[in-house]
């Protein structure tokens, strides 16, 4: 009996009789490799009985096997399509639910002054972070002040400008002068009512003048803001 090693083809001689009934494995003497070398097997051919020539039959057999997977497609598609559905069920989700993180703090940074007008307690927040906001919707604008004399009293006169830069027409608010000495201590402050006597369309302006005699002489530097409800009317 001849055998041939399946890696370097090395032929090798063994006796009649000399594999085992399950086969023996055989070590290559050149190259070292081991195989299984059984005896070979007779395959006879089996005659083919009368089912053989039932067409029909197997004609029925090929259509329920091609049924049946088109079905195993189907159902895998199907159960595809649904875990596409399910997965963009939860991208949809997240998103609302990142966006309804989101767009408050967007609305927040882009609109300042009309959030802290729906909700004042924000500008806590605005502050602490350093973010400047208007409330009012008014700036004042080209402020001067000259000190003049009338008869032999000294007068300080404040001259300016008030600004609507929102985007509605407003009143404009009371004016609140303040007096400061050096070391940032008010000394007189006082209230100008007479410009919130009428209203301003976006982008227009006003003027304003106010004279105070006899300023405190410790005064160095004034500060003008828009009055609180409590402060109008007031001089202190």
């Amino acid at each position: 009996m001849i055998v041939a090693c399946p890696s370097c083809a090395t032929s090798y001689e063994f006796p009649d009789g000399h594999l085992g009934a399950d086969g023996t494995v055989i070590r290559c003497s050149q190259c070292g490799h081991s195989w299984l070398e059984a005896h070979a097997v007779e395959i006879t051919d089996v005659p083919c009985g009368p089912s053989c020539d039932d067409e029909p039959e197997n004609d029925a057999i090929l259509v329920r096997e091609a049924r049946r997977l088109a079905d195993v497609t189907r159902a895998a598609e199907e159960a595809r399509g649904r875990r596409h559905r399910e997965r963009m069920a939860r991208v949809r989700g997240w998103s609302i639910w990142a966006a309804c993180l989101v767009l408050p703090v967007v609305v927040m940074a882009v609109f300042p002054d009309e959030t802290v007008r729906i909700a004042p307690g924000t500008s806590v927040v605005y502050e602490r972070l350093g973010v400047p906001f208007n409330v009012r919707g008014f700036e004042i604008r080209k402020v001067a002040q000259e000190h003049i004399m009338s008869d032999g009293q000294r007068v300080l006169a404040i001259r300016g400008e008030v600004v609507n830069i929102s985007r509605g027409r407003r009143k404009v608010p009371a004016l609140r002068f303040v007096l400061r000495d050096k070391e940032a201590k008010q000394v007189y402050a006082w209230t100008l009512n007479g410009v919130g006597a009428r209203q301003l369309a976006p982008a227009q302006k006003t003027t304003f003048v106010t004279r105070i005699a006899s300023p405190p002489e410790s005064a160095d530097d004034i500060e003008i803001r828009f009055a609180q409800a409590a402060e109008i009317g007031s001089n202190n």
